[in-house]
């Protein structure tokens, strides 16, 4: 049935606290990510430029320049993993942003519009992660009321687009997508000092280093899911609020959990800390 009467409490109703929790937890997620996924890039250049050395050097030629690995020796890019971690990780950041915008009636038709772009970005991100959906079509329908968005309309919207976006099932893939990417991170993150401890006649303490920064890698990295998997909470929260018309989070509750979501990303960037202050 189509609700005409923007007045109504039904037709206008937008999941406003959850979507405040859902937007804190995904920028919280960001803080903690954003020095992880430095040091993934960081080192995975480290580590391709160095195969690329070593192989000149035994064979005393220059290698040809090739612009697949551009990425790995480009001084304004992420390597190519760390580019792709990223970008979810902004899909997230600006889905949370636009909704919450249009839930408190902020949101442009600009805004609302680019949440089908959005979605294409992420079908696109999921594919190369190995999560392939497509996910754009879902929100063609959208398009001509989101160009259409008054401030009353937006919160209406809101919830549409939740609604649009769960059938997508986007927020669940990108977030399992880069829960998934975890051990490839522990990898990377482990690879070199894995090789010292290994190589011949390494000395002993390089063992020890091994353990101690696996160790450290494991918690940074434990957090870092934890906080995805508080962001799908949050989401889940969201969908069930706009699908019942009705909050179940009241202000107290939703201060302590915005302030948890907080300082448990602050712990992240302390357990990372810790883990570059072992080196």
């Amino acid at each position: 049935m189509l609700c005409l009467g923007l007045a109504s409490a039904g037709c206008s109703y937008a999941p406003v606290n959850e979507l405040k929790l859902f937007r804190e937890s995904v920028v919280a997620t960001n803080v903690a990510a954003t020095p992880v996924i430095d040091e993934v890039s960081a080192t995975e250049k480290r580590q391709q430029r160095t195969i690329i050395a070593n192989q000149e050097r035994r064979s005393r030629t220059i290698l040809p320049f090739d612009p697949a690995q551009a990425r790995y020796f480009s001084d304004i890019s992420d390597g190519p993993a760390a580019s792709v971690f990223r970008r979810g990780h902004q899909v997230l950041d600006r889905l949370s942003d636009v909704l919450l915008a249009l839930a408190t009636g902020k949101g442009s038709a600009d805004e609302a519009e680019a949440i089908g772009g959005l979605a294409t970005e992420a079908g696109a991100l999921l594919n190369v992660i190995g999560v392939g959906i497509a996910v754009g079509p879902a929100f063609e329908t959208l398009k001509p009321a989101l160009t259409e968005l008054s401030k009353d309309l937006g919160r209406a919207e809101a919830s549409r687009v939740i609604a649009q976006v769960e059938a997508a099932h986007l927020v669940k893939n990108l977030v399992s997508a880069l829960v998934s990417a975890t051990p490839k991170m522990f990898v990377t993150l482990t690879g070199e000092a894995e090789r010292r401890a290994n190589s011949a006649g390494a000395p002993a303490e390089a063992m020890t280093q091994l353990l101690d920064r696996s160790t450290k890698v494991r918690v940074v990295l434990s957090n870092y899911v934890v906080l995805l998997r508080q962001t799908n909470d949050a989401w889940d929260e969201a969908v069930r609020a706009a699908e019942a018309k009705s909050s179940t989070a009241n202000f107290g509750a939703l201060t302590e959990r915005i302030a948890e979501v907080k300082a448990a990303a602050l712990a992240t960037r302390q357990a990372f800390a810790n883990l570059n202050a072992s080196r």
